[in-house]
């Protein structure tokens, strides 16, 4: 079963998103902020995760730039 991380701060779209990808089979996993879905995405090797750009904490746009830089290289 495929594992996808949803990095996004709103608690409705997390839930509506976990719902539909359960539906679908996937294993879903969810972090509220930028920093968090930073670390899982580190601990917790998904197959793919989606992020929103502006999170409080730590930005989208800096999770990739993050993970491009210490992961990717």
């Amino acid at each position: 079963m495929a594992r996808i991380l949803i990095i996004e701060d709103d608690g409705d779209l997390v839930q509506l998103l976990s719902l539909a990808l359960f539906q679908s089979g996937f294993e879903a996993h969810y972090a509220f902020n930028g920093k968090e879905g930073y670390d899982k995405v580190l601990s917790l090797h998904p197959d793919l995760f989606v992020t929103d750009l502006r999170m409080p904490v730590l930005a989208g746009t800096e999770v990739l730039k993050l993970l491009t830089h210490n992961v990717l290289t």
